[in-house]
């Protein structure tokens, strides 16, 4: 018995011996991560232009979809005699694609924290050109019935899926392959190619407006933007044949693997990280978000709705303007938000462009519904500056609230799930306020994001 009971002792001594030898060594290579490579940059100028390609064409697609919301609902979805009714409609589907994105980055996650971030990358960008060129390929309400609805609403999951991963991914492999002095300017990349993809859906939806009548774009001009989707595969040919992983993020996700868990005795998870050893700054990710996922969508996707759909009268060249203002705030102004982060501190910029959010989106909304051509234009610039210092600094102040073993799915995971609350509403339950109110209403929503989001930050361990 005294033989047995001292063989348990000696297991379970050889155990602990092993696991605090894998976490020393774990250690080791973490604190080189942070010391060491983060100050050798890793990627050349065309990888880091390949690494964000794919975010343009993904929020193109989202964006095409959102501009072009009113067609889509009136060919996809039963007849109505109310135009806001079948908008709605067409907007919780839209929103629909956002509630499994989480599930999309938690997969993604995964490959990225244990494998290779490459790889993440590269999987997520083909998954996600599928899709897209579907979508121009549905049939209409009129020659299947409720079958072109549930299409719709599967080709739109499908697309979440892989866009879960893929805007984090891009994000994390950028960043990790340059110096952590610059990542402010780095991140910014990502999120600014997204808003180009996003200026790219608009500016497309809006010649497409021009140039063919209402029924000639129902009749099925309207598909055209979405087959072209299919060119978001070439960024990621790129990536696969000229691409490198960094080396030594690689290093360290292979000496994680061997991290052995002190209770359970085997290797922890990347989710099992984030949901303890992170818990607190997930929490406060997604929390911190929620202004930049609600905010961007009301501003720059549904208002443009709202201007030419339902304010009354019509606001003119309420595409053009919103076009313009969206390319000189989240376009020009993204990089330049991120450079002032890496030198005076990602949450004063951020807290500065919330607090405007805060105080500012009620008259804003009611300035938009009223105002002339040119008070229009000078507000949703305004609401657009604010936006960028907060939405900027966002992206590497996400990247460095997580350790890099669990980076890719907590950033993914926390992000995400903002994503499907403030993003997959915010759209539809604006329509829905100003139909049951009025516009200052869908201000205070955006009022209310601001003031849940600097909660968030500030509650947030300090990493600055």
């Amino acid at each position: 018995m005294t033989q047995h009971h001292d063989g348990l002792n000696e297991t379970s001594s050889l155990l602990h011996e092993h696991n605090n030898g894998s976490n020393a060594q774990h250690l080791q290579l973490s604190q080189s991560f942070q010391n060491e490579s983060i100050n050798t940059p890793e990627d050349d100028t065309m990888s880091t232009i390949a690494s964000v390609a794919g975010n343009i064409l993904e929020c193109y697609d989202f964006a095409i979809y959102g501009y072009l919301s009113d067609i889509i609902g009136q060919k996809l979805f039963p007849p109505t005699n109310n135009d806001a009714s079948s908008i709605i409609q067409s907007f919780l589907v839209f929103g629909g694609a956002f509630f499994v994105r989480p599930i999309g980055g938690i997969m993604m996650g995964y490959i990225g924290d244990t494998f290779s971030r490459k790889r993440a990358l590269e999987i997520s960008i083909f998954l996600m050109a599928f899709p897209t060129f579907a979508m121009g390929c549905l049939p209409t309400y009129d020659q299947v019935g409720w079958w072109s609805v549930l299409l719709l609403v599967f080709v739109r999951l499908l697309q979440g899926l892989s866009v879960g991963g893929q805007l984090m991914s891009s994000l994390v492999f950028v960043v990790e392959g340059h110096p952590k002095k610059y990542w402010g300017f780095y991140a910014s990349f990502a999120m600014t190619a997204a808003c180009l993809g996003t200026l790219m859906g608009e500016v497309v939806a809006n010649l497409m407006r021009i140039n063919f009548t209402t029924e000639q774009l129902a009749d099925g001009y309207w598909r055209l933007p979405f087959l072209c989707g299919i060119l978001v595969s070439l960024s990621g040919f790129y990536i696969k044949n000229h691409v490198k992983d960094h080396k030594q993020v690689t290093t360290l996700l292979r000496a994680h693997g061997n991290e052995i868990d002190s209770v359970a005795h085997r290797p922890l998870t990347p989710l099992e990280m984030a949901c303890s050893k992170h818990l607190r700054s997930l929490i406060c990710v997604v929390l911190a978000v929620l202004l930049w996922a609600g905010g961007f969508y009301i501003i720059w996707v549904w208002l443009v709705i709202f201007m030419v759909d339902i304010a009354d009268p019509p606001v003119p060249h309420a595409f053009t303007i919103n076009a313009w203002c969206l390319f000189a705030t989240m376009v020009l102004l993204f990089p330049f938000a991120g450079w002032l982060s890496d030198l005076y501190g990602r949450k004063l910029v951020m807290t500065s462009g919330a607090l405007g959010i805060l105080f500012f989106s009620p008259f804003a909304m009611k300035v938009l519904s009223q105002g002339s051509i040119v008070s229009v234009a000078m507000t949703q610039l305004l609401l657009g500056i604010f936006l960028g210092l907060y939405g900027s600094p966002m992206c590497s102040w996400m990247a460095e609230s997580f350790s890099p073993e669990s980076r890719l799915t907590s950033l993914a995971l926390g992000y995400n799930v903002s994503m499907a609350i403030g993003a997959g509403l915010s759209p539809s339950v604006a329509t829905w306020l100003v139909q049951e109110y009025d516009p200052p209403a869908t201000g205070i929503l955006l009022s209310s994001f601001a003031a849940v989001s600097l909660i968030g930050l500030h509650l947030a361990p300090n990493h600055d």
